[in-house]
């Protein structure tokens, strides 16, 4: 798995290493990525801490997956200076482990930024507030319950604390076990406290982190109506790109935040969507589906002109989508599915061109779905669930849904979709080929092989063709051949010249010529 590192050799080449190759005066280790090496290995591992420890420049260490459950001889990597990211995530590592490994280097560890100690059995961080570098911090999927410790990390811009099972209303357990004060804190730009059992509103002090670009409280148990307030989000209004700084964050992986495309998943009615976006310096998205939320869609959020994914689906929301929502000029993503909406889709949302994924499935809307530009390619799955929906992209007769007073108005619509889907079908599609060639080939063969005249004419023609294109290819062959020819014997002329002037630099006719 790792011979290459027992067996020596350049470093540099060993398996996950890579090496600064500005450093100077030697090329130095700067990162060590042995990420899921051992993942497919039952058995636990306890590294030798010493096989890391001699690489002073270390600014990297990058060990996921590997079910590491311990250390061996951890005090020989407490001298490096110079991490700044340190991934330990889904391994088997308690509270022991970890703390004989960091907790002695701590008073070293003022470059780290980025720690990721998600998917362990960790129950307690008492320890962190002590590294008070860190902007990203990763404690997702642990058994941890009390996160006041944070409160010292005044620098933290991304945390992630989802799959926690913390419980109980969510502003009581803001003050009692994640602090206040980060939801107060202006740093904060990425938020994932998803899949846990909070309850109650969504606090207002959500409302006063100005800089959020990624909010996911999905999979609680949050109720009440959605806050107006979140229309102060500062980023989720104004349509211009912050500074982030140069780190990797989990489950964004990138060193340089500012330009790395986004590569995400977007929860629509129960399934995962890939999302492919801009990067993460314009990204923006709030995700509170599968929540208990209730009453109407508050038209403020359509003043969210700077979103880009708005996930509130599986919920318990009323009312009509606000006409406001034709405002959300920048969504990509938009699922209002599996509530209790009524009224009509409005014909204005075919103006929001970005939006590429677009569900309503199982509310109670009804009226025409809109079949102009992106509505044109969204599938019938994201209206389904709907009787009193009609319009082309589900099928249904309108006429039937509305009577004889209300004339539908795209009725030449469906009769040419189903022209259109005529001719897409395969059947008739490579029918209509192989009829094509029959006639185009049979017609050729008929003439030459039952014709008499036509076929010494037809054969005469491509005899008078074959010698055309002879006569053309030996033409331009000798027009090649000549201007080769006269370019050598200008240029043997040139160089006859140049050799008679070396040996005789008084040449009759020159003196004349200078004068």
């Amino acid at each position: 798995m790792l011979e290459d590192w027992v067996g020596g050799g350049d470093c540099c080449n060993w398996t996950g290493v890579e090496c600064d190759a500005l450093s100077y005066p030697y090329r130095a280790v700067s990162i060590i990525d042995l990420s899921g090496v051992r993942s497919g290995f039952s058995q636990k591992w306890y590294p030798n801490a010493s096989l890391f420890g001699q690489f002073t420049e270390l600014k990297e260490l990058l060990l996921s997956v590997n079910g590491i459950a311990g250390w061996v001889n951890p005090q020989d990597i407490w001298h490096l200076q110079k991490v700044q990211q340190l991934d330990l995530s889904a391994n088997h590592l308690n509270d022991e482990s970890i703390a004989r490994l960091i907790v002695p280097w701590i008073h070293n560890l003022t470059s780290l930024f980025e720690l990721n100690l998600g998917w362990n059995n960790l129950k307690e961080i008492r320890w962190i507030s002590n590294i008070t570098s860190l902007s990203s911090l990763d404690l997702s999927n642990t058994q941890i319950k009390d996160f006041s410790d944070l409160c010292q990390l005044q620098d933290l811009q991304e945390l992630d604390l989802s799959k926690n099972s913390m419980k109980g209303n969510i502003d009581t357990c803001l003050k009692r076990s994640i602090p206040i004060s980060l939801f107060n804190s202006s740093n904060i730009m990425f938020l994932d406290i998803r899949k846990n059992f909070f309850s109650g509103p969504v606090p207002t002090q959500v409302c006063h982190m100005q800089n959020l670009h990624i909010l996911d409280l999905s999979n609680n148990y949050l109720s009440g109506t959605i806050p107006n307030c979140l229309k102060n989000i500062t980023s989720w209004i104004i349509d211009s790109p912050i500074y982030y700084p140069v780190f990797k964050v989990n489950p964004f992986t990138f060193f340089d935040i500012s330009t790395t495309t986004v590569v995400s998943s977007l929860t629509t009615k129960g399934r995962f969507y890939s999302y492919m976006g801009t990067p993460l310096s314009l990204m923006t998205e709030l995700d509170l589906s599968k929540n208990q939320f209730s009453g109407p869609l508050p038209f403020q959020m359509g003043y969210l002109s700077a979103l880009h994914s708005l996930n509130l689906s599986n919920n318990h929301l009323t009312g009509p989508i606000p006409n406001s929502f034709q405002n959300l000029k920048n969504i990509e993503s938009l699922d209002l599915s599996n509530n209790y909406l009524s009224g009509e889709i409005s014909s204005q949302l075919v103006k929001l061109h970005s939006l590429s994924v677009f569900r309503v499935a199982y509310n109670n809307l009804s009226g025409i779905i809109p079949y102009k530009d992106q509505f044109c390619t969204f599938n019938k799955s994201s209206f389904e669930g709907n009787p009193g929906l009609s319009g082309v992209l589900i099928e249904k007769n309108c006429w039937s849904m509305h009577g004889t007073s209300q004339t539908y108005h795209d009725s030449n619509i469906g009769d040419h979709e189903e022209t259109s889907k005529a001719i897409d079908n395969d059947v008739i599609f490579y029918s209509f080929i192989a009829a094509s060639f029959a006639i185009g080939f049979w017609g050729v063969i008929a003439v030459v092989a039952f014709n008499k005249n036509g076929r010494i004419k037809f054969f005469m023609a491509a005899d008078d063709f074959c010698y055309a294109c002879m006569d053309v290819i030996l033409g331009l062959i000798k027009r090649i051949e000549k201007y080769w020819e006269e370019k050598y014997a200008s240029r043997k002329a040139r160089l006859d010249m140049e050799v008679l002037k070396k040996k005789n630099p008084y040449i009759p006719g020159e003196e004349a010529t200078k004068e």
